[in-house]
Formats: structure tokens, sequence, C-alpha cells
């Protein structure tokens, strides 16, 4: 697939499968696309994920337009930090030199591109971003999962129309009565383990209403 993440809907990150596939270096995955390429191909082979922590700082214009500081980024692909706080030289052009275009806010882009098949968020809000992302770009078959079952996107999914495929999860609830329980256990003077697994389930369309929308499983 060939896509990217658009910060401040004009700077950049490059998506492409760049494993074992050549192709011009700044415009490889993770590339600041047409400026600067990552440290490291760190891209994973097809069939695993690959994921992508961003750290962006926006720039800052002077009065007559130009950059007082320009816009900087860090990439960390599957852990691996292939840009470090690079610094950009302005809008990343398909055809083209770098533009000095002054904006305010903007917003976080994932580019339309008919290869993208599933999205992985880090945690239910990073899905519920890339849920949004993908709605703005037009995506209609993509599979979008997160991490925590939280209300929000179990109201997603129990919408029955949207992206929202599934959020990995845990009970808060049951978590806390165990450590109520251990703590009381701890204080009779009884022995405990050192370790206590967590349940954890998938909570998809098809048994959230098992686990309700208004409040943590």
């Amino acid at each position: 697939g060939n896509s990217g993440i658009f910060l401040n809907g004009a700077y950049e990150v490059q998506i492409l499968d760049s494993y074992r596939n050549d192709t011009y270096v700044n415009g490889m995955a993770a590339s600041v696309y047409k400026q600067t390429p990552p440290l490291v191909n760190a891209m994973r082979r097809p069939g695993q994920w690959n994921v992508y922590d961003i750290i962006y700082t926006a720039p800052v214009f002077k009065a007559d337009g130009t950059y007082l500081y320009r816009p900087r980024v860090t990439v960390i692909q599957n852990g691996i930090v292939v840009q470090n706080h690079t610094e950009m030289m302005g809008t990343t052009e398909y055809i083209g030199l770098p533009q000095v275009k002054p904006h305010g806010n903007g917003p976080i882009l994932l580019q339309a591109h008919g290869d993208v098949v599933a999205i992985f968020g880090g945690n239910d809000p990073t899905a519920l971003g890339a849920l949004a992302a993908a709605n703005a770009a037009g995506l209609t078959d993509c599979m979008i999962y997160g991490v925590d079952g939280s209300p929000d996107i179990k109201a997603e999914m129990a919408s029955g129309e949207s992206l929202i495929e599934g959020s990995g999860a845990q009970s808060p609830v049951k978590i806390a009565q165990s450590a109520v329980n251990i703590m009381y256990t701890y204080l009779n003077g009884d022995k405990v383990e050192s370790r206590y697994p967590v349940e954890t389930f998938l909570i998809t369309s098809e048994n959230v209403d098992k686990y309700g929308t208004d409040g943590w499983q």
C-alpha cells in the first residue's frame, strides 16, 4: 500500500510497504516525504502489524510569513527511532520544492488509498482518531481496532455503521475488585503471588451488548 499521514494537513510522513520493496529513499516508509529518508528501514514483512509513534512540533511563523521555527517530527516505527527531531523544510510536495505556507492549527489526515485495509490503534482514543481520519479520507472498506473497551468505542460499535471492528479489553471493575481482595489477603498475613494475570477479551459489534455502552465493563 501507498499512503501517508499528514500533520497539520501539510507535512507528510510516508506510509508504504517498504519490506524488500525498492523505491526512492525519501519516498520509502517513515520518510518525511520527498525530504528526509528514515535512518533505517524498520518495515516488518507483509502480514505483520507495523506501528508508528509520531511526535510532531508545529512551526512558528514570523509576521512576514517565513519560519521563526520550522516544523519538526520524530517517528518511531516498530520501536525503532527512524526520524529523530527531524527539521522539515516546508510542505511535502508531490512535485516541486517544499513551500513555506503560513498556517494555524490543522488536522491530522490519513491520505486516501485503496490499499489501507486495517488500522490498529494502541488505545481507543487513537483508534477513534484513526476513524475520524478514515472518514475524512472517504475510506469505506477499512477495519479499525483499538485497545481499552472504552464507552466511546463501544458506542461506535453498537451503532452498526462504524469502521470500528473491535477493541481488545480488560475489565477495570474486575481488576479493582481483584486488587482489593489481594490487599486483604496480604493484610491478613496470607501468601500472595508475585503476578496475577488479567483476563483480556475482544469486544466487537457482535458482543458489545453484553458489555454495555454507558460505562466500563
